[in-house]
């Protein structure tokens, strides 16, 4: 939670107030808006009003630098790719963030949040499933940063974190179900029921005294993802 105070939390405000400052015919100066903002943080550092003195601060800097932009003419396809892009970031950069410093209460809210967003798109599956890998790009970038995502003995926290974000997703769920057992995608029910069965007699912390509490992570994690697999697929809608 450290690293939320001190980088997550002033770099989301921050883009924010400049995404805002940038609509219409004006703008403002990026790293003064920026600096106002990581300069405030430590001021508040693990105050629930955090956010508040540091929106401030940074809507207060980006009004002081406003400026009127060169020319409409002179706006560009580059320059409206880095907007999107700056949206884009303010708005996954913290989510990716909160999954691997799992930060529960911001997962829970932002995971129902976009599962309720992507079930407006069930008419339209493929673009459900783009904005899912869309939404899900960051923390993808993250897992290459830090490590290889594998389930190993491990990263069986990491999964847990990452099976925490993404509950809403049905898609990437089942997928990491069939990752945690070992199937490739689309096996059928007699095979994710006789690997769960071999699965659960290795992996029981009876049978692993030796290694209880890594046992019995990977224990929880087999029956969660068996338990998935054995619900009936919720048939997505079809356009008619």
């Amino acid at each position: 939670m450290a690293n939320f105070y001190i980088v997550g939390l002033p770099l989301a405000v921050g883009l924010g107030v400049l995404l805002v400052a940038t609509v219409g015919n004006q703008t403002s100066d990026f790293k003064n808006t920026l600096g106002a903002a990581f300069l405030m943080s430590p001021v508040f550092y693990g105050r629930p009003i955090a956010i508040l003195p540091i929106s401030l601060a940074a809507s207060i800097t980006a009004q002081k630098h406003r400026r009127y932009k060169a020319s409409a003419e002179s706006e560009t396809i580059s320059l409206r790719l880095y907007r999107l892009g700056l949206a884009y970031l303010a708005f996954t950069g913290p989510l990716a963030y909160s999954v691997l410093c799992n930060t529960a209460a911001t997962l829970s809210y932002v995971a129902e949040t976009l599962g309720s967003f992507l079930s407006w798109f069930s008419f339209f599956p493929l673009l459900g499933r783009l904005l899912e890998s869309v939404f899900l790009l960051p923390c993808r970038i993250l897992w290459l940063l830090v490590g290889d995502p594998g389930f190993t003995s491990r990263q069986f926290q990491e999964w847990e974190k990452l099976y925490e974000f993404v509950e809403s997703f049905q898609d990437e769920k089942r997928q990491l179900a069939y990752q945690v057992l070992g199937l490739p995608e689309g096996a059928t029910n007699e095979e994710i029921h006789r690997t769960y069965r071999d699965l659960v007699k290795v992996w029981h912390p009876d049978h692993n005294r030796h290694q209880r509490e890594e046992a019995q992570r990977r224990f929880l994690e087999i029956q969660a993802a068996y338990e998935f697999l054995s619900q009936p697929k919720k048939p997505r809608a079809s356009w008619r």
